[in-house]
């Protein structure tokens, strides 16, 4: 047994202690993990980088290159000029009595709701970028008693591009038949949608001392507008209120169930 342990005694003395301390494998250890930290990072902006180059070739793929045309804008037509020949009253009927006294299509459709005073002018309506499609102006005129002109109604129906363009050409119209007399005023009219309005005051329409009075709604991309003028008391306002209710009845059947359905006025 003594043999044995001399021997391991002279083995043991041949092992050279360990060249590191414990500090030594902590220092390391941190070394490790930092170089780890530093891989994760790396990996993290290059992923980062690769998604902001497809995004920006994506970007210039879907969209129109510099000097080149925009895309057309999504339109929402649910109504066409070919509409209003429908929706807008015929040369047959005569409201109040008054007979048809002409029918006008494109440009000169839009210049009858326009004159006497009126601010606005053929560009604000059917300009270009104003999305003009189609008008059409149904007028009937009737004297009375020996007054020249002394009965006045129009159906008038302007078409654009989509429902937007519309609301904008709709609110020029109100603004500018309320500017037209001192004494106009302007209310809702719930029974003709979410967009609509009629406005009443002396001679906007057929000077002088007449009392009218203008519906002005929309359906989606469809103006419309009923205008009635007396300057005899035969109930031009009254007639016109029955116009423009007969208009809207028309329009929504005629646009019902078509792409870009019909949600009321819209």
């Amino acid at each position: 047994m003594s043999r044995y342990g001399a021997l391991v005694e002279r083995e043991m003395a041949r092992i050279a202690p360990p060249s590191f301390s414990l500090e030594d494998l902590s220092r390391l250890r941190a070394r490790r993990q930092r170089r780890q930290r530093v891989a994760a990072r790396a990996v993290a902006l290059l992923v980062a980088a690769v998604a902001v180059g497809l995004g920006i070739a994506l970007t210039r793929v879907l969209s129109p290159g510099e000097g080149q045309p925009a895309g057309p804008r999504p339109q929402t037509r649910v109504f066409a000029p070919a509409d209003l020949e429908t929706v807008l009253l015929g040369p047959d009927e005569t409201p109040a009595g008054a007979p048809h006294r002409r029918t006008a299509t494109g440009r000169s459709a839009i210049e009858a709701p326009l004159k006497n005073a009126s601010k606005l002018s053929i560009p604000d309506l059917m300009g270009p970028g104003t999305g003009f499609v189609g008008a059409r102006t149904v007028e009937f005129l009737r004297d009375f008693q020996g007054v020249p002109d002394s009965l006045f109604f129009a159906s008038v129906g302007v078409v654009y591009d989509d429902a937007e363009s519309a609301g904008r050409a709709l609110l020029l119209l109100v603004e500018d038949f309320q500017g037209r007399a001192a004494d106009a005023s302007r209310e809702p009219v719930a029974s003709l949608g979410m967009q609509a309005f009629v406005v009443r005051g002396t001679s906007m329409i057929k000077p002088p001392s007449s009392t009218d009075v203008v519906y002005i709604w929309r359906i989606e991309n469809l103006v419309l507008l009923a205008a009635g003028g007396d300057s005899v008391g035969r109930g031009a306002p009254e007639e016109a209120r029955l116009v423009a209710h007969e208009m809207h009845a028309r329009a929504m059947e005629a646009g019902a169930g078509r792409p870009g359905a019909l949600g009321g006025a819209g």
